[in-house]
């Protein structure tokens, strides 16, 4: 494994052990009693910490050889899945030293246990090698990493799941399946009649899903076929499965070979198989419990958007879907699929929908990193964002929080702001922010609440609100909205260890 930090010379100084971050994320020890509920502040900030708030995206970026195909992160804007930054500038964190020596589509899953996040890739080297050839005489082999906080990352595993009769492994993925108590894992093969490479011919071949079984991501079970569905003349079948659960309902995307276009399908069991016999047969769809029924084909073709160039382009074909929940909108589901050159586009075009995938909305997708191909998106909590940008892109973390102070008469005049001021790469910048549900009912002249607000943009350093009534107790559900006329700014924000008078 090679590992590279490009940006060792601007993080910032902070502790960080077994994905605990300590020193900046500390709460103020001053503000422990809120006043509000039997929680203490600390708590409340250590609890906000581990909430889902932003996303992180790993992928590669082209073809030509391991410069390209290598592993890169992104982080999001908070919880908008449609505004990104590039980290470590945009440079290979991950480098494959096994194999081809190339490694793509790299997908992360986080354990079953919050413990472990698991990085699965493609081997795969273009540098000379055509996709035909990669199809015959491919990798039979994963190329796998694993991390307990996104920064620091395992020895690299080649391991071995597909058989001597496959020509290629590619694009895989996994899924935890709380049903059988084991990580699925799924990728795409060709299979040939012989294990000897001269004679074959992928034209006359086609590549099926295929999945193991894992506990660990060390030991695998033998492969077994999960789709093989032929849909034209000649070959290619499907690749590129990923799956979405809500209820006891799992939702496959996949990629048709015969269209280049993603399909969706859902079923009650994850480890039903689809099989079609004969060239050309279609897509079914059926409710019979254990099987996969269709609900969409095509998704997003023929709709215009703005692509991450800045470009407008028409959706016509792409590959390597990734699905995920909105954070903000429990009735919203984000796909991102890779649209490349050769598929008339220019990077990953962002869609949405609000019904189960039965309707999909192309959206503009100008603010996605600029040049990722086939890879994953996955939420991460406020601590693992902070943790993320202190390693690979210090410069937009959030380094303080000014402190809102706020005395009024009445309780009815209490208006929490809609932004506050973070300390950003040294600068004051705006941020919008969240306040947590607070009541003013029965305070008195000599109490004093605590507010913690959450920023739009992610971070784990919250703003504090200190409200203190000199009038009359007075009842007031909170009432975010208007920035106080006489704000207090911390001269040390987010400094948990200065005096406090």
């Amino acid at each position: 494994m090679t590992l590279i930090h490009s940006r060792k010379a601007k993080r910032v100084a902070w502790a960080a052990a077994g994905g605990v971050v300590a020193a900046m994320l500390a709460a103020p020890p001053a503000l422990a009693d809120t006043g509000t509920d039997e929680a203490s502040t600390a708590e409340r900030v250590a609890e906000g910490q581990q909430e889902l708030a932003s996303y992180f995206f790993a992928y590669f970026n082209g073809e030509g050889g391991p410069e390209g195909e290598s592993v890169r992160f992104a982080l999001s804007e908070g919880s908008d899945a449609l505004q990104w930054g590039d980290l470590n500038d945009g440079e290979a964190v991950l480098r494959s030293t096994e194999g081809t020596l190339g490694v793509r589509d790299p997908f992360i899953i986080r354990s079953h246990d919050g413990s472990t996040f698991y990085l699965l890739a493609t081997d795969l080297n273009t540098d000379g090698v055509d996709f035909g050839e990669a199809q015959r005489t491919g990798s039979r082999h994963l190329e796998i990493w694993e991390s307990t906080d996104l920064v620091n990352w395992s020895e690299q595993r080649h391991v071995e799941v597909s058989t001597e009769f496959a020509g290629n492994t590619w694009a895989p993925e996994a899924f935890w399946d709380e049903n059988t108590g084991q990580y699925v894992v799924f990728w795409a093969s060709n299979l040939y009649d012989t294990a000897e490479h001269e004679g074959r011919d992928q034209r006359d071949n086609y590549n099926r899903m295929m999945y193991a079984t894992t506990q660990d991501f060390v030991e695998f079970s033998e492969p077994q076929v999960w789709i093989d569905s032929e849909r034209r003349e000649g070959g290619f079948g499907t690749i590129d499965s990923s799956v979405l659960q809500e209820g006891d309902t799992f939702y496959r995307f996949t990629k048709d070979e015969g269209t280049m276009t993603i399909y969706l399908e859902k079923s009650n069991d994850l480890l039903a198989t689809v099989d079609h016999e004969g060239i050309g047969e279609p897509f079914t769809a059926t409710d019979v419990a254990g099987e996969w029924s269709l609900i969409t084909r095509d998704i997003g073709v023929g709709q215009e958007y703005t692509n991450p160039t800045g470009s407008t382009s028409v959706f016509t074909q792409g590959e390597g879907p990734t699905a995920f929940p909105s954070l903000t909108d429990p009735e919203q589901w984000y796909l991102f699929i890779d649209q490349p050159s050769y598929h008339g586009g220019a990077g990953y075009a962002a869609m949405t929908t609000t019904d189960h995938g039965e309707t999909w909305d192309v959206l503009d997708s100008s603010g996605l990193p600029a040049s990722p191909r086939h890879g994953t998106v996955m939420p991460v909590t406020r601590e693992e964002n902070d943790v993320l940008l202190a390693e690979y892109q210090p410069e937009r973390l959030v380094t303080g929080v000014e402190e809102i102070s706020i005395s009024e008469r009445h309780a009815d005049d209490v208006v929490l702001p809609d932004e506050v001021t973070a300390t950003i790469d040294g600068e004051a910048v705006s941020v919008g922010v969240t306040w947590e549900e607070y009541s003013l009912d029965g305070v008195g002249k000599r109490d004093e609440v605590t507010v913690l607000g959450w920023l739009d943009n992610g971070s784990a350093t919250p703003a504090i609100a200190t409200i203190a009534l000199d009038g009359k107790p007075g009842k007031n559900p909170g009432k975010p909205g208007k920035k106080p006329d006489h704000p207090v700014h911390d001269e040390h924000p987010g400094n948990p260890d200065r005096p406090r008078g």
